[in-house]
């Protein structure tokens, strides 16, 4: 569209474009080689790039306020801080003042595994046992209260042994 509000001179591209065109095409303009088979295969976007674009595409294009003001229908303004992050290098598990010792016993015991699970193992990757880490993440995001899908009970971290290391994966 022009600066006068008019689309004279314009020209219209109906192709359907994704990410990775996106992506091919500024691989392609920075002289890139494709990342993957995706960039590789997608068209670049070619047709929405001319070599000498008409110069009235330059012209500075007139300030239209704003019709609304940014606070408007904001009638609170913020009552509590957000609290700082603890700087203490090992952050651990905070228990609720309300929930029972068994759930207290869970949390405990789960932290441990949790500790135990991935002892050394940032280098590694799917090292950990799969069911074990499902099982953690379930009860950390449910407060150790409700089972995981498919069970009738909370089960305790002692249920879950520690697989044996995975054997060294060729590919990786």
């Amino acid at each position: 569209m022009n600066p006068d509000g008019t689309g004279a001179g314009v020209t219209e591209d109906s192709t359907f474009y994704t990410q990775v065109n996106m992506t091919r095409t500024i691989e392609q303009i920075l002289g890139l080689k494709p990342m993957n088979q995706f960039d590789l295969v997608a068209s670049p976007m070619r047709t929405l790039f001319v070599d000498n674009p008409p110069t009235h595409y330059f012209l500075p294009w007139p300030h239209v306020p704003t019709a609304i003001a940014l606070n408007t229908g904001v009638t609170q303004t913020p009552t509590q801080t957000i609290p700082a992050c603890p700087t203490t290098p090992a952050v651990k598990a905070q228990s609720v003042a309300t929930e029972s010792p068994a759930v207290k016993a869970l949390r405990v015991g789960w932290m441990a595994k949790k500790a135990e699970v991935f002892a050394g193992k940032q280098h590694t990757p799917d090292a950990e046992d799969l069911d074990t880490v499902n099982h953690l993440t379930w009860y950390e995001a449910t407060g150790f209260t409700r089972p995981f899908p498919g069970e009738k009970a909370v089960r305790p971290a002692s249920d879950f042994n520690r697989a044996a290391p995975a054997k060294a994966d060729l590919d990786d």
